[in-house]
């Protein structure tokens, strides 16, 4: 089993050490590779650009080690659940694979990003994550209380600023890896309830 991520696979909030043994339990082997540029990974970062390569390269790797029988599965979702896809892309014959994705996430990531200007809530364009990172200041300075805010009366799960450091805090996380019908679901219930 193979998961390829960017946020340090020995990192605590990756939960790796705790997944392995569900996979290892079964008779799996379980392999987890920071990304390129990322942690113990050599290279330069750039999201999105090198992961059908890099990707295709760890798999014809997995495949040809003495203890793996050639059948290889990957595992994950958000950044590193598009790694998986963007890793089958190599072995598939459709070329516009990465195009058509980038075109989808651009898609999402512009329908949350406008709607969370048009509510108040100054957010940059985001260059390559799968999340939107607005001032939140308009709803509370706390991002703690604010994600609170946002799950309690417009049922948006966020995650507060603060839990990324200091420079994090008046701020908080919106994701928009998902349909563009929950995105738009989200923020028509934050124009009806904040």
């Amino acid at each position: 089993m193979l998961v390829r991520l960017p946020y340090d696979k020995c990192g605590r909030y990756t939960f790796m050490p705790q997944i392995a043994p569900f996979f290892l339990d079964r008779g799996f082997a379980f392999v987890v590779q920071d990304v390129r540029g990322k942690f113990r990974s050599e290279g330069e970062t750039i999201a999105f650009v090198r992961e059908v390569e890099d990707g295709a390269d760890t798999l014809d790797w997995l495949a040809s080690q003495t203890w793996c029988d050639g059948d290889v599965g990957m595992w994950g979702d958000s950044y590193y659940g598009f790694t998986q896809w963007a890793a089958v892309a190599a072995f598939t014959t459709s070329s516009d694979f990465l195009e058509t994705s980038r075109a989808a996430y651009r898609e999402r990531r512009d329908l949350l990003v406008g709607g969370l200007n048009e509510l108040g809530l100054t957010c940059a364009t985001p260059a390559g994550a799968f999340y939107a990172f607005p001032d939140i200041s308009r709803i509370n300075p706390d991002s703690r209380e604010a994600s609170e805010i946002l799950l309690n009366r417009a049922q948006v799960a966020t995650v507060p600023g603060a839990v990324f450091g200091p420079d994090g805090e008046g701020h908080v996380r919106f994701s928009f890896s998902t349909s563009l019908e929950t995105i738009q679901g989200g923020l028509d219930s934050m124009r009806r309830n904040l």
